[in-house]
């Protein structure tokens, strides 16, 4: 791993900004939320954490229940999971409404939030969204009495930041008027994006991320048909 997602971090702290969680009393300025949504692998999430912690920095991360990129009842990434906690961070629920229909969605949130609970031992306190559409991106109160990541105190009371697609498409915050006068942000940052320099060729980590969920796959092919003549080149 490169050096360029500790050195992003670390121009916020030389800036005298500090880092919070959702549920913390945020300030007008020098305050960070900092939040990832977990899309697409576990192990990418533990790799940025440990470096979180050695910057002595929290953020809280957000996994899917019902994902296709990973399972989150597999022993493995509950371990990762856990181990991302240990180190002092928050971690919730990445909720997808659009797999369930409209009778069914608060059910949905209800069932996840309580399997998630059940499984890390932690009270969700806020969640986030995966790909809103503008009802979700547009709600201002809570849901099941949970707040989200697109309440107006978190996303326009304070300035709001992403690297969705391995990009700052929005503004870049550490060139953003509102880093140069210290005033608070909430940043949003997939890990898939910074396990290499930030801005290489997303084409080029898309490959690394399915070649590594092929070896992942040929090992657990080879454990569970260890009798069998294989020829997985």
């Amino acid at each position: 791993m490169t050096r360029d997602y500790e050195n992003f971090l670390s121009k916020f702290k030389k800036n005298d900004y500090i880092f919070k969680f959702f549920h913390q009393k945020i300030f007008k300025k020098r305050n960070i939320i900092l939040r990832h949504d977990v899309d697409f692998d576990t192990d990418y999430a533990l790799n940025i954490a440990k470096i979180e912690k050695k910057l002595k920095i929290k953020s809280t991360f957000f996994f899917l229940i019902r994902s296709k990129s990973y399972n989150i009842l597999d022993p493995e990434e509950i371990k990762r999971i856990n181990n991302i906690k240990s180190m002092g961070h928050e971690i919730s629920i990445h909720f997808d409404p659009s797999i369930y229909n409209k009778k069914n969605m608060l059910e949905g949130l209800r069932q996840e939030k309580k399997l998630f609970e059940s499984l890390f031992k932690k009270k969700i306190k806020v969640i986030s969204f995966h790909r809103p559409n503008q009802k979700f991106v547009n709600l201002n109160t809570k849901i099941l009495g949970l707040n989200h990541t697109y309440q107006d105190m978190f996303k326009k009371h304070i300035t709001y930041f992403a690297d969705s697609r391995n990009t700052f498409r929005y503004g870049n915050p550490l060139k953003s008027i509102e880093f140069k006068n210290k005033l608070s942000l909430q940043i949003s940052l997939h890990p898939i994006w910074w396990q290499n320099k930030f801005y290489k060729n997303i084409n080029w980590k898309i490959k690394k991320y399915i070649a590594k969920k092929n070896s992942h796959l040929k090992s657990n092919l080879k454990k569970n048909l260890n009798k069998s003549k294989l020829n997985l080149k």
